[in-house]
This record gives structure tokens, sequence and C-alpha cells, in this order.
């Protein structure tokens, strides 16, 4: 929005919002430009303390990882907006640690 009320001269911001900005805006986007993007990175990480009981911390990460598979949980996953959920590996983060650098 800044770029936009000339505030600053460049702004970032992840897909989602930006998406969600372009849909509700376009009359206010189509006077901006992206100029640059980078690849898609790892977004929003389940984590939990390890005091937590690991037969929970399986069974929440088999909901959430299945939500897609329900009516309900598809519902939920649209408002984010999202598909499904993916499990990550180490491999995954690979690329953010590329991008930190």
């Amino acid at each position: 929005m800044n770029v936009y009320l000339r505030k600053s001269v460049a702004g970032a911001t992840l897909h989602p919002p930006w998406k969600s900005f372009v849909e509700r805006n376009p009359k206010m986007t189509a006077e901006l430009e992206v100029k640059w993007e980078s690849p898609p990175l790892v977004n929003n990480g389940l984590v939990a303390r390890e005091d937590v009981a690991q037969e929970v911390v399986d069974k929440i990460k088999n909901l959430i990882l299945n939500l897609h598979t329900l009516e309900e949980g598809r519902q939920l996953l649209s408002a984010l907006p999202l598909v499904h959920f993916e499990s990550a590996t180490e491999a995954t983060y690979q690329p953010v640690r590329y991008f930190m650098k």
C-alpha cells in the first residue's frame, strides 16, 4: 500500500496476500509493477515443544496432512486459501537456506 501511496519506492509481500490484494484492488495494482519474484519458499511450519508426547504430535500431523480428504477440512483450507498441507523434509528447506545466503 505504501508503494501505491508513494510513501516508499519499493515493497515486498508474500504471494497469498499479494494475490488477494490484486483480486480486491485491480485499479490500484494496475499502477504497480512487480519487478522481481523469488522462487516459492516453504511456509507455515508445524512445530511442537519437545515435552509434547510424540503420539500427540503424530496425531495432529496426520489430521493436518489429511484435511483435504474431508469436506469440512477442504472448507477450512479454502479459507486460507490452501489445497492441502505437505510433509516437509530437510530437502524441503534447502531453497530457504539458499535464499537466506
